[in-house]
């Protein structure tokens, strides 16, 4: 990755770069049911990868490679959630990627399990009154509102300030019903406006499914899964592609794969897979 390209012609006091000399890097949001890959798949970006994990065990799944670096907080008590609020420096990330420059991807695995720890820390917290563990209370939702927001946000400027990818993964949640027992919507497991605030800030958010048979990334909310949305691809004749990744071989495509046929089109949209 290089920096943009200034523009020295006009005068001001913020930076001012020509659009098409900038390299993007990703924001991406990965959600879909359990079992369906999606930390493989986070972990196919490009590396090495700084993985940031709130779920149990949620690194178990990968390979083992130097390539990835595992920062494991799932043991951490809920109030390990207090340090999304430092904005210049989220868990130390900042000081990470300003020593380890090799460091190409941050992976956050899951917002999902973040947001259910500030969620348990919002319990009899001074600024969640009325919250307990049982009952969180509308004050206690609203904590983990600003805790997993303020995630979001934290991540991407931190990584964003480094130039770095940076990828946050989340689960299902169970399908919004309807009066006949027809499903309404499935969206993404953060609970309240979260599944639509937070994928507002990121550019990529996919899904992944699981037919049984062959496993699916949508890139366009179609049906009744939302949100997805895409900057990559042209999904004006599509809106999903096989996802053939098999972490044992390390054969099939692969978001680094995805990333460089982007960046060869100068960052134009490009085509779904397999074309």
């Amino acid at each position: 990755m290089v920096d943009e390209a200034p523009v020295t012609e006009y005068k001001s006091k913020y930076p001012i770069t020509v659009s098409s000399a900038a390299i993007p890097r990703m924001s991406m949001f990965i959600w879909g049911p359990a079992g369906t890959g999606k930390t493989v798949i986070a972990a196919t970006a490009p590396k090495k990868r700084l993985i940031i994990q709130f779920d149990n065990d949620g690194s178990e799944s990968l390979k083992r490679s130097s390539d990835n670096i595992v920062m494991d907080l799932s043991k951490q008590p809920p109030s390990i959630v207090e340090e999304a609020k430092l904005t210049s420096n989220p868990f130390g990330i900042n000081d990470l990627l300003t020593q380890h420059k090799d460091i190409e991807t941050v992976i956050v695995d899951s917002v999902t399990a973040f947001a259910s720890q500030a969620v348990a820390y919002s319990a009899g917290h001074k600024s969640a009154p009325g919250a307990v563990f049982e009952n969180p209370s509308m004050s206690g939702y609203g904590f983990r509102n600003r805790f997993t927001l303020g995630l979001a946000k934290n991540i991407l400027a931190v990584t964003g300030k480094h130039n770095k990818h940076c990828i946050f993964i989340g689960h299902e949640d169970v399908p919004k019903l309807g009066k006949e027992g027809e499903i309404l919507s499935i969206t993404i497991l953060l609970g309240g406006s979260l599944s639509e605030e937070v994928p507002l800030q990121i550019s990529e958010v996919w899904n992944l499914r699981d037919t049984g048979k062959k496993r699916y990334i949508t890139v366009r909310s179609v049906g009744y899964r939302k949100p997805m949305k895409s900057r990559m691809f042209d999904t004006r004749t599509g809106y999903e592609f096989e996802s053939n990744y098999d972490a044992v071989t390390e054969k099939g495509i692969t978001i680094t794969e995805l990333y460089e046929r982007w960046k060869a089109n100068g960052f134009n949209k490009i085509a779904l897979p397999p074309a």
